[in-house]
């Protein structure tokens, strides 16, 4: 785990530089004093909270992934930004303190299961995940598609996965996503079929491959998608095929080893209060557009506080 680095007292902020995020974020600090260890190991983001009455068993500790666009301008964005505001924006109606840890995709499930942290978001549902973590309300629904070369996509029809596997195109994925039952199956069981599957830890590096012929598609979350195609000016080269893989409701996911059922409770209580403000609907409509418009990135940098 990296230590936060480059923090700087403004008055009553501080700025802090996520370790491999390249945004900034401020914190205000309550008391006047900010407290500095070299041992500090995670930024504690504090919610409102009543100091007589707190609300969570503890503070909770958030699995945060690393962030690949460094801000949000020139109308792109990364779209895991919309699911940090929704998660703060639901933390900040329950009134439970948190801190968000730093943690590459990959390991953020592990972490929880075993009780490094305790809890993660963007965390769909699943029968093992379930026997180790509590979830909360869904908040979103992930739809899971295909990239391919423009020129492809009309002559490539599927109507099922098994389309997919009998086809011996060559596929680019991301470790970090679960691309549904009918895909793990398939990659674990049919040795032809994961001869066939490339695998990376960035959503770039597929959209890069597409391009120079690498490989003949990538899985990615459709609203990710929208993100590789308009940064990386791919608009003329690729797109969305109309198949989804897979859709699936993302949730926040707490540990049963470091969590009480409790917290998850207070959480849906503060999505369900998220859920009923216009906020909500107008961060879902944020996350489906390709570009950003100027109140959009308002929105987001308002929530966030990005520099």
């Amino acid at each position: 785990m990296e230590t936060p680095t480059s923090n700087v007292a403004i008055g009553e902020y501080v700025v802090v530089k996520l370790p491999k995020a390249n945004f900034y974020t401020k914190f205000i600090l309550t008391t006047g004093i900010l407290l500095l260890s070299a041992l500090l190991t995670s930024l504690t983001i504090t919610s409102s909270l009543s100091a007589s009455s707190p609300k969570c068993s503890k503070t909770l500790s958030i699995g945060f992934p690393n962030i690949e666009t460094a801000s949000i301008k020139d109308n792109l964005f990364d779209p895991v930004l919309v699911d940090i505001a929704i998660f703060k924006k639901s933390m900040e109606f329950t009134g439970c303190p948190y801190t968000l840890e730093n943690f590459p995709w990959k390991r953020t499930i592990n972490a929880v299961k075993h009780g490094e942290i305790d809890g993660a978001f963007d965390v769909s549902l699943t029968t093992e995940r379930e026997e180790f973590g509590r979830y909360s309300l869904p908040y979103r629904e992930e739809k899971m598609g295909i990239v391919m070369r423009l020129a492809d996509i009309p002559n490539f029809e599927v109507n099922s996965f098994s389309d997919i596997v009998s086809s011996r195109l060559t596929i680019g994925t991301n470790i970090g996503y679960w691309y549904g039952e009918q895909f793990d199956k398939a990659y674990n069981n049919n040795p032809a079929f994961r001869k066939r599957v490339l695998r990376t830890s960035l959503d770039m590096t597929m959209g890069a491959w597409l391009t120079k012929d690498r490989v003949d598609m990538f899985f990615i979350e459709q609203g990710a998608a929208k993100h590789i195609i308009a940064a990386y000016d791919y608009d003329d080269a690729i797109g969305l095929h109309p198949f989804v893989l897979n859709s699936a409701p993302l949730h926040i996911f707490l540990s049963k080893k470091t969590t009480t059922q409790g917290d998850i409770e207070v959480i849906n209580t503060g999505l369900r209060k998220l859920f009923s403000s216009d906020l909500y609907k107008r961060l879902l409509a944020v996350f489906s557009k390709h570009r950003l418009t100027k109140a959009d990135r308002e929105l987001l940098n308002e929530i966030l506080e990005l520099n």
